[in-house]
């Protein structure tokens, strides 16, 4: 009988010990959200960022929103299919108006940041990564009346930085967020096309206020020399933190 309980307790604990780390696993940065405060607000934000940069030059463009230099591009969109998987996690957008339909920033409760986030990594029913990208870089220059400079069809990517920030609660919010943050760089600026795009950028950023050609000394301290704000994670284009400074929550912004 001893010997049939040392067994036993064996095999509980070896089962618990699988549970435990496949709880783990699968919650990833999110296991206290399933623990406490289950049912507490919790804002996700998933974007995809493209570095743009000659040298020390990097370009940055004016967000609308709060007026400081961001890298371009912006949020994700999920597909029509996305619906009722957004649905049953209940989701709720963060804006209603009709440029932010499908984005994927917004509210939830807490216990399903994970699931939110496991779907998005399946990249079942949302923008591919090269399909946000490349429309968020073009509304973005149309916006700022630069219709005439667009990333060309045949543009390719390559990963610079996957990036996740939080759960952490921002200053004076009364919820916590994650931020995931998709960097990518351009595959070649050698190709026709590309080089003319690129060129067209950093001359437009001498002379377009839309524009800022920055240096990472410039984007470490948030500010360039004429005194406009950079936006924080303008950093991630060359390190794997953020800029430690006033901008508490940037993106999609």
């Amino acid at each position: 009988m001893a010997i049939l309980k040392v067994v036993a307790d064996a095999v509980v604990e070896f089962v618990l010990d699988k549970v435990v780390a496949k709880i783990v696993r699968d919650s990833g940065p999110f296991l206290s959200c399933r623990i406490w405060r289950r049912n507490e607000d919790f804002r996700v934000s998933y974007a995809a960022l493209l570095c743009v940069a000659e040298g020390d030059q990097y370009v940055l463009v004016r967000k609308k929103r709060r007026g400081h230099y961001a890298p371009l591009g912006g949020l994700f969109k999920g597909t029509p299919e996305s619906k009722p998987i957004l649905h049953g996690l209940e989701f709720r957008p963060e804006r209603h108006d009709q440029n932010a339909l499908g984005d994927l920033r917004g509210f939830l409760p807490r216990r399903n940041a994970a699931a939110f986030d496991q779907w998005f990594q399946s990249g079942e029913a949302r923008e591919t990564d090269k399909d946000c990208v490349m429309r968020e870089v073009n509304e973005e220059l149309s916006a700022r009346g630069l219709a005439g400079v667009a990333l060309p069809t045949t543009a390719r990517f390559t990963k610079l930085r996957f990036v996740g920030e939080g759960p952490e609660r921002p200053a004076g919010e009364a919820y916590a967020q994650y931020r995931h943050l998709r960097f990518f760089d351009l595959a070649s600026y050698e190709e026709p096309t590309m080089r003319a795009f690129v060129d067209r950028l950093m001359e437009l950023g001498q002379t377009n206020e839309a524009l800022l050609i920055a240096s990472a000394d410039e984007i470490l301290r948030g500010v360039a020399r004429d005194g406009r704000l950079i936006a924080n994670h303008a950093a991630y284009f060359f390190q794997g933190q953020p800029a430690a400074r006033w901008e508490p929550r940037p993106v999609g912004t």
